[in-house]
């Protein structure tokens, strides 16, 4: 593929040097590579990690985000979710997940379907904070943030949950400081589009969820893909 000659640009995805915008995972997360669990921060881009929907998908770049103790004392809409272990599911995530409050986690539900027309639905962190096993985080000393480019806009599998990539959109914003195609595209490419409620919306969602799996006596809201079950069986 004939990528678009901005030498500095490139350099800087290369090297692992990020100044943009779009971090969401915080860099000691966990996700799921053909070669088992790896922490964000240690991925380097042309490694591959695998994907819920697309498989093993190459990394083609890292942002990076640093928001400082006074960023989040001033903007405390923006402090980190933390998803406590099985918060989400029997044993997801499978250790506490922190993530920006905008990231986007894939829930799964058939009582989706009535109001979203799909039973996978991408929700935003901060609609499922209740305060207890998903809360904001304080300040402290300031959080880091990472997000990877894939080829395909994907789900990852963040602690083994279905965690959104970097999207398209997200990198036709950045511009030159994602790698592009000579038509000057980005090279990630768009998925199959799953419904993605507005804030408001989602916290709805997710208070119906909720009621409906308390009734129920389980939370059946992330499905666990075979191959991340099978790595972290392997790994012990």
């Amino acid at each position: 593929m004939a990528i678009d000659g901005n030498l500095a640009a490139m350099r800087r995805a290369r090297a692992g040097t990020h100044g943009a915008p779009g971090g969401r995972l915080a860099r000691d997360t966990r996700v799921q590579t053909p070669g088992g669990m790896r922490r964000m921060r240690d991925l380097r881009v042309g490694e591959m990690v695998e994907t819920q929907d697309r498989g093993p998908q190459e990394i083609l770049w890292i942002g990076r985000s640093r928001l400082s103790r006074e960023d989040l004392e001033d903007a405390p809409e923006r402090r980190p979710v933390r998803i406590r272990r099985g918060a989400l599911a029997p044993g997801l995530p499978r250790r506490d997940l922190v993530v920006a409050p905008e990231h986007r986690l894939a829930l799964s539900d058939p009582a989706l379907v009535r109001s979203c027309r799909s039973a996978t639905v991408l929700f935003p962190a901060l609609a499922l904070a209740d305060g207890d096993a998903i809360s904001l985080l304080p300040p402290n000393r300031g959080w880091t943030f990472l997000q990877l480019l894939l080829p395909h806009h994907a789900l990852l599998l963040a602690e083994g949950c279905a965690s959104e990539s970097f999207s398209e959109s997200e990198a036709r914003d950045l511009g030159g400081e994602v790698p592009l195609r000579i038509d000057g595209l980005p090279v990630a490419q768009g998925g199959q589009p799953l419904p993605s409620p507005d804030l408001g919306e989602a916290r709805a969602l997710w208070r119906d969820l909720r009621e409906r799996s308390a009734a129920r006596g389980a939370l059946p809201l992330q499905h666990q893909p075979r191959v991340a079950a099978h790595n972290v069986a392997a790994q012990g």
